[in-house]
């Protein structure tokens, strides 16, 4: 039982350092597009349905509206 309990911790912390790894690289993305001058409306983690995201709302536009109209 004892080492199931192990096995099943060492998981856990494997995915979770893989999940901070990811996501340190894809905003690495981020910044880097941003500092370039790129307009970065959405930033997601993770295949969809993505874990998680933030949308960065311009102000002088509306940024979904112009996302559905690419679509």
């Amino acid at each position: 039982m004892t080492l199931l309990i192990l096995m099943f911790t060492t998981i856990l912390i494997f995915i979770a350092v893989l999940m901070v790894l990811v996501l340190t690289h894809e905003w690495g993305h981020f910044v880097a597009a941003r500092r370039n001058g790129i307009k970065v409306h959405e930033f997601g983690f993770g295949f969809p349905p993505r874990l998680g995201g933030i949308l960065v709302l311009n102000k002088q536009a509306n940024a979904p509206a112009e996302l559905a109209k690419r679509k």
